[in-house]
């Protein structure tokens, strides 16, 4: 899948109002560190709901945005820094 194409899913799903490139820029500068304590911590509120992302997001949407202020980035950044993870360590 293109970058441009994740950056408008993660839009979509987050409503987040960042450009494409926006989004695809501040993936990028995201730290490994960062990533690895982002991932554990969404998949966390995935899990006690028991539900697929994409079903346990309505129910989870204000944790997941408090965790993008914690990190100070934009929710759609946040999906995909997640989406990553997921795919990293075969969640």
């Amino acid at each position: 899948m293109k970058k441009e194409q994740q950056a408008e899913i993660a839009r979509s799903i987050t409503g987040s109002n960042l450009s494409t490139i926006a989004i695809i820029s501040k993936v990028k500068y995201v730290t490994k560190t960062t990533r690895e304590k982002i991932g554990p911590e969404i998949n966390q509120m995935v899990q006690e709901r028991n539900l697929p992302f994409d079903k346990a997001f309505p129910l989870i949407k204000d944790g997941f945005n408090e965790i993008a202020t914690k990190y100070s980035m934009d929710p759609a950044v946040l999906f995909w820094i997640y989406m990553d993870w997921k795919k990293d360590y075969n969640q």
